[in-house]
C-alpha cells in the first residue's frame, strides 16, 4: 500500500483552496494543531521520551473530527476532496453552476486553478525519500467521458510509489508515518491508520497455460478488455459489441488444441 491519501485534506487546506466548516472544529481538532508546533521545536531527546504519548494523541485526534477529516466550507472552498478509495485521491472542484454553493468560475478561471493546483501538488516532497510525493495528477475528463463525468473527482491524485506506507495498526506502525514538505504548505505529517497492506495497482500479472500453449512472453501488454473477445471467440460466440482485441496467440492454440 503506497501514498498519503489521508494527508490530503490537510494539505489542500494548506494550499489555501480548502476550508473545513468553521462550527466543527473541535477542542481535541485545535489542540492537536496548535501543538505539533510546539512538538517540533523540542529536543530530540524529549520528543523520544514522549514519542509514544504523541503517537496515542495522533491516533485520539485522528479519530475524530480532526481537520483532515471536516467537511468543505462551501463558501471559501475552491475545492475538495472526496472519497475515491485509497490509492488513488479525488479532488472535486467547487464549481459555480453546479455545485449547490459553488464559487469556482468554469471555463478559463476554473483551468488555470487546476494548473497551478496541480503545480502546487507535484511540487510537494516526502520526507522519506526525499522526492515528490504525488507522482503525478490527471484531470479526468482525459480519462473517462460521458453524460456522468460530472460525479466523478475532477483531479485524481496518484501518489509516488518509491517506499510503502505502513500502518498504525500492523507491525507496531512501522513506517505509519509520512511527513510531506513544499514552501506553500510547510510541513504536513500525519499517520496511516488503514490497515489493508495492499492495493490494487494498474497493472497486473496476467498468464495462461494449456495444450499448445509456448512457454512465451508476450511483447506488449495485454488489457482486461480483451479477455471477452479472446474468450468468445474461442468459443465461437458472437460478441457483436466489445472494445480490446482477441489475444492471437490463445486464439491460435485453442484452434491447435481443437484440431487435435
Amino acid at each position: 500500500w503506497y501514498g498519503a491519501n489521508f494527508l490530503l485534506r490537510d494539505i489542500l487546506f494548506r494550499l489555501g483552496v480548502y476550508r473545513p466548516k468553521a462550527d466543527r472544529l473541535s477542542v481535541l481538532s485545535v489542540l492537536f494543531e496548535s501543538t505539533r508546533w510546539v512538538w517540533r521545536r523540542l529536543p530530540a531527546s524529549i520528543r523520544g521520551q514522549l514519542e509514544p504519548l504523541h503517537q496515542w494523541f495522533a491516533r485520539r485526534s485522528s479519530s475524530r473530527e480532526t481537520l483532515p477529516t471536516l467537511e468543505a466550507d462551501p463558501r471559501s472552498s475552491y475545492c475538495f476532496p472526496v472519497s475515491n478509495g485509497l490509492a488513488i485521491g479525488g479532488i472535486r472542484l467547487n464549481l459555480a453552476g453546479r455545485e449547490p454553493q459553488g464559487i469556482l468560475e468554469p471555463g478559463a478561471v476554473a483551468e488555470a486553478f487546476c494548473d497551478q493546483l496541480i503545480t502546487d501538488l507535484l511540487g510537494i516532497v516526502d520526507e522519506r525519500t526525499g522526492n515528490a510525493l504525488v507522482q503525478r495528477v490527471t484531470r479526468t475528463a482525459e480519462l473517462y467521458n460521458g453524460e456522468k463525468l460530472n460525479h466523478l473527482p475532477d483531479l485524481l491524485v496518484q501518489w509516488n510509489d518509491e517506499v510503502p506506507t505502513g500502518s498504525t495498526i500492523v507491525s507496531d506502525g512501522v513506517s505509519a508515518k509520512v511527513k510531506a514538505r513544499s514552501p506553500k504548505i510547510g510541513i504536513v505529517e500525519g499517520v496511516n491508520g488503514y490497515g489493508r497492506t495492499g492495493e490494487h495497482r494498474a497493472n497486473g500479472l496476467f498468464m495462461a497455460i494449456g495444450p499448445n500453449i509456448q512457454p512465451n512472453r508476450l511483447d506488449r501488454e495485454v488489457s482486461i478488455l480483451d479477455f471477452a473477445p479472446t474468450l468468445a471467440k474461442m468459443l465461437a460466440v458472437n460478441l457483436p459489441c466489445f472494445d480490446g482485441h482477441p489475444i492471437p496467440e490463445l486464439i491460435e492454440s485453442f484452434s491447435l488444441s481443437r484440431e487435435c
